[in-house]
């Protein structure tokens, strides 16, 4: 759980304080509908409600939310219908936040958006660790995720990124050089320019491959949400690799000068943490009625979803040439 109450900003919690609408609801009401747009977000302030989505033709519950928790900001940051269906299991008091205000918000006050997707990621992130917890009792083959770099260079601007080239540092590795160690210190922001890594997690001592890194992904970018400190897996290098790596310090120091840069680059790692949470519940053959909605298939993509990532790779290229 994460109460988003107990993390909010002074400037967050002031305009929430404007502009929230207090509610009360009765017990068995659905506030947000899978694969119906809603027009608001919400945060519960007392009682209980039911995360429910569907499977075909049945439902299955997820999970319970309890106070302070908040639900509608996957639909809203990636402007895509909902993966879920939250109902009131009590009677219950909610904060209902206006889509259209806060848009309006977000794009006026850059200190209101750097706090909002901050937090909104930092929520996303728990979420996965809570989903990861129980998503494989469900059988499934997991999709293979857009790389990275394609997510965050679509979202921030090339300002940004000609910024992060300057501000990082190249680094080399050879060949099964340990790039980071779990439950060591990460150092800051890495992005694979080229190469190929193995990550690893200790399983009763012993390392167990999980996953994989390659040309185009993010390494550490979890830290930079402030929800953890240490790496929850080993990467080591299987190719020779080139990584920029700018520290969390002078990201840090950066978001406080630059609100916007900030404000986009939270937005960025939110909406990569939302795709990774979709994604889990497609390979299980569940939010039937989300990804219905949206009617693009496995093979397919809107025009303008192909221009953003045709564009991060141009972005990319760009930082691959200035830095190799």
């Amino acid at each position: 759980m994460f109460n988003v109450l107990e993390n909010l900003s002074i400037s967050l919690r002031q305009w929430l304080d404007q502009y929230g609408e207090s509610l009360d609801i009765h017990a068995n009401m659905d506030l947000v509908a899978e694969g119906k747009q809603p027009d608001f977000l919400y945060i519960l302030l007392s009682g209980k409600a039911q995360v429910i989505t569907s499977q075909g033709s049945q439902s299955i519950e997820l999970v319970t939310l309890e106070s302070g928790e908040m639900f509608g900001e996957m639909s809203f940051i990636e402007d895509r219908p909902p993966v879920a269906t939250i109902r009131t299991g009590s009677d219950c008091k909610v904060l209902r936040i206006s889509r259209e205000q806060l848009k309006s918000a977000l794009t006026a006050n850059p200190a209101v958006g750097r706090d909002f997707y901050k937090l909104v990621g930092q929520k996303l992130a728990s979420q996965l660790t809570t989903q990861n917890q129980f998503i494989h009792r469900w059988p499934g083959i997991d999709v293979e995720p857009i790389r990275k770099v394609l997510i965050v260079f679509s979202l921030i601007s090339e300002v940004d990124i000609e910024w992060l080239s300057k501000r990082g540092d190249k680094l080399s590795y050879n060949k099964g050089d340990i790039i980071i160690k779990e439950s060591g210190h990460v150092p800051g922001l890495l992005i694979v320019l080229a190469g190929d890594a193995e990550v690893s997690i200790l399983r009763n001592g012993l390392p167990t491959t999980v996953g994989s890194s390659r040309r185009g992904e993010f390494l550490g970018e979890m830290t930079l949400l402030g929800t953890s400190d240490t790496a929850t897996a080993s990467v080591q290098a299987s190719t020779d690799m080139e990584i920029l790596e700018i520290s969390k310090s002078i990201l840090e120091a950066e978001f406080q000068k630059n609100l916007k840069f900030a404000s986009r680059f939270y937005n960025s790692l939110a909406v990569l943490l939302s795709q990774r949470l979709r994604d889990q519940l497609r390979s299980r053959g569940m939010a039937t009625r989300a990804f219905a909605a949206e009617e693009i298939d496995d093979e397919s993509m809107s025009l303008e979803q192909m221009s953003s990532i045709t564009t991060a790779g141009q972005r990319f290229n760009w930082l691959c040439q200035n830095i190799l």
